[in-house]
């Protein structure tokens, strides 16, 4: 029962700012966006406190607007002789 309780505590601690459907959280790697089921980077310029919901959603269409970054690598298999 006290671990749920301190579990519930830490939660409510990482949460910086919420908008409802839009949550700031301070996370493991830093602060991030987070908006439904995906996480959004807060670009280091920016401070995450001073964020409002209007400068989230321009992040959000910002980053949703750019590529993803990892490529698939093609494994190639060694022949054998």
């Amino acid at each position: 029962e006290k671990i749920i309780i301190e579990g519930l505590e830490r939660k409510q601690k990482s949460t910086i700012s919420d908008f409802g459907e839009i949550k700031i959280i301070d996370g493991r790697f830093g602060p991030y966006i987070k908006f439904g089921k995906k996480n959004y980077k807060i670009p280091k310029e920016k401070n995450p406190e001073a964020l409002d919901e209007q400068e989230c959603k321009k992040i959000i269409t910002e980053s949703s607007s750019q590529p993803n970054r990892r490529k698939n690598k093609k494994i190639s298999k060694k022949q054998t002789a």
